[in-house]
């Protein structure tokens, strides 16, 4: 007969000892227990083909398992040695701590696929078929979520399941109110386009015994479902902006932004700037109804705080307020004017018809107004001065007025002055009237 070679069946690996005894053959099929006998006693090889010398056959048991080590290289005099069947605390085939990670694997809590496609409007016998649960046991599903609420501990526990919703890995967490009779299930898993999805199944036990019910509901979000985006031509309104450019600028209707503030979402901002600049602003949004909302977002590279209102109900109460947190500006050119300004000069200082209003505007949102500039050229004496309105009239025909006073490093005198600037619309011209101490 050939030599033969002692295999493990159907390529089994040393990570199954306790099996090991049914695993190992030699290569015409016959047990390992039938080719030590075909060894030989005595410890001298046989007749009949055995290729080893074996000096310690009359004390080997079958209730242990061994390994053939020989007495030195190329030699086929050995000695069988027994394998210990490893433990946490004592090394077989594997290391002790193999076996203590091997023991750790948890156990699978496999989920259909069908649970991806549950929605917040999914019936009760929707979810049950979800689960895999029969109709006529839908106690089945409250009661895996009462023994998995038993089961969660602060501690690692190898028997708490890990979960799988097809072939994707989630991360599952159950609670469960005794009194009330009713038990959440939360599995947490990255859908498709690597958005963060949790599906919630709430369960509840109705009626009295032996005629209970059990009702279930879904709750199912995602990661970016939490906030709304506000449209990007909402951060071009301006305070000069009508009610019809406010709805305009929110899509023609504020029904997206009131059902977001229903629904507690996060309202953001963004926009872009050249195509180069993308940010997004945090907004502190409120609302009344379905006809009213009350936005307001910082933008720190103007470092002003803009105020949108848009009221359905009432279109005159739609307005934006924008408040300077450093102050509305003046061109340094107001230090200069007198009385004897002509129109162009007046002009030029307040910017226009549009920059006067614009300045009217800023002063009626709260603002205070500043002049940042360059009094003395020659010097290079920069002031920042601020500057008090003590007047202005908007007049129905188009004109307009406003009187600025303040006292500082020779603002209009040495002690401080008045300030008068006039606007009139028919003939689009100003006018100044400077009054000092």
């Amino acid at each position: 007969m050939g030599q033969k070679k002692v295999i493990l069946k159907d390529g089994q690996d040393e990570l199954m000892p306790k099996t090991l005894a049914s695993m190992v053959f030699t290569s015409d099929g016959t047990s390992v227990e039938a080719a030590l006998k075909n060894i030989g006693g005595g410890g001298t090889p046989s007749g009949d083909g055995g290729n080893v010398k074996v000096t310690n056959a009359s004390s080997l048991r079958m209730v242990n398992y061994y390994a053939f080590k020989p007495s030195k290289d190329g030699s086929v005099e050995g000695a069988f040695s027994t394998i210990p069947i490893a433990s946490a605390s004592n090394a077989g085939l594997m290391s002790s701590y193999g076996y203590e990670k091997l023991d750790n694997i948890k156990t699978l809590a496999t989920f259909s696929i069908a649970l991806a496609s549950l929605t917040n409007n999914s019936t009760s016998e929707e979810i049950l078929q979800a689960f895999e649960v029969t109709s006529s046991q839908p106690e089945g599903l409250l009661s895996t979520m009462l023994l998995l609420a038993n089961a969660e501990v602060n501690e690692y526990d190898a028997d708490y399941p890990q979960a799988f919703i097809g072939n994707s890995q989630a991360v599952m967490r159950c609670t469960y109110d005794s009194e009330a009779a009713s038990g959440t299930m939360e599995l947490t898993y990255v859908a498709a386009g690597g958005k963060l999805r949790t599906i919630t199944i709430s369960g509840k036990r109705g009626g009295t015994s032996p005629d209970f019910t059990y009702t279930y509901s879904c709750a199912v979000t995602e990661s970016g479902d939490d906030t709304y985006y506000l449209p990007s031509d909402v951060y071009s309104l301006k305070t000069n902006s009508t009610h019809e450019d406010i709805l305009a600028a929110f899509g023609g209707s504020i029904d997206e932004v009131v059902a977001a503030l229903k629904g507690g979402k996060r309202i953001t901002l963004t926009y872009s700037l050249l195509e180069i600049l993308h940010q997004n602003l945090p907004v502190t949004a409120a609302g009344t109804g379905s006809f009213l909302v009350n936005l307001s977002y910082y933008e720190p590279s103007q470092r002003t705080l803009k105020e949108i209102t848009c009221n359905t109900s009432d279109t005159s109460q739609s307005k934006v307020k924008v408040l300077y947190t450093y102050g509305y500006s003046l061109k340094a050119e107001v230090y200069s004017l007198t009385s004897s300004s002509d129109t162009d000069t007046i002009s030029t200082a307040v910017g226009g018809e549009s920059g006067l209003k614009a300045i009217i505007q800023a002063v009626k949102n709260g603002n205070r107004l500043v002049i940042r500039g360059t009094l003395d050229d020659f010097a290079g004496a920069t002031i920042n001065q601020d500057v008090q309105c003590s007047m202005y009239v908007e007049g129905s025909n188009g004109d307009m007025q406003i009187t600025l006073f303040g006292k500082g490093y020779l603002l209009w005198g040495a002690t401080g002055g008045v300030l008068s600037i006039n606007y009139t619309k028919s003939s689009n011209t100003f006018s100044c009237v400077l009054i000092t101490a």
